[in-house]
């Protein structure tokens, strides 16, 4: 049975407090609300992933916790830290460990390297503007079979309008 794998760059992220460390930004309300909103279109497309995993970083990890508020998951959520300001290899890795009893994935994390993961695994340059999903259909049986010669395709392409409110 073919894989679904929903990459999610994370919300967008505070630059208030110069002095907190990248991997300590938080998210600002913007963000929040846009995290949300890709959570309920998810659900209402009835597309909820069956394993979360996302970067250990601040950003990432609330816009997660936005993205369940709104989707309603209430599944495995796994934090790994080699996705943070990490290349494509150490992101496949990660993806080659889920269980295979997940059909569905959702993996948040950061720019350049989402983008790039993208147009690998569909032949499609997609940009992903904060706290958008891009639905990545792959020919695959096990997750362990994704790997850079993968090939999918693009479902879909979720960008959350994020208001100044």
């Amino acid at each position: 049975m073919p894989r679904t794998l929903l990459v999610m760059r994370h919300a967008k992220s505070s630059w208030q407090e110069e002095e907190l460390p990248d991997h300590e930004r938080p998210l600002t309300r913007r963000g929040k609300k846009a995290a949300r909103r890709s959570g309920e279109e998810l659900a209402a497309r009835h597309l909820t992933p069956d394993i979360v995993l996302s970067s250990t970083a601040e950003r990432a990890r609330l816009t997660v916790r936005q993205f369940i508020k709104g989707s309603r998951y209430d599944g495995d959520v796994r934090f790994d830290a080699s996705l943070y300001l990490s290349e494509i290899p150490e992101h496949l890795r990660a993806l080659q460990q889920l269980p295979d009893e997940a059909h569905t994935a959702l993996l948040v994390g950061h720019n350049p390297t989402l983008e790039e993961l993208v147009t690998l695994l569909s032949g499609h340059r997609t940009q992903l503007p904060t706290a958008t999903v891009v639905c990545l259909m792959l020919p695959i049986d096990q997750w362990s079979q994704i790997s850079e010669q993968t090939r999918g395709s693009v479902g879909f392409i979720l960008s959350p309008k994020e208001p100044d409110t």
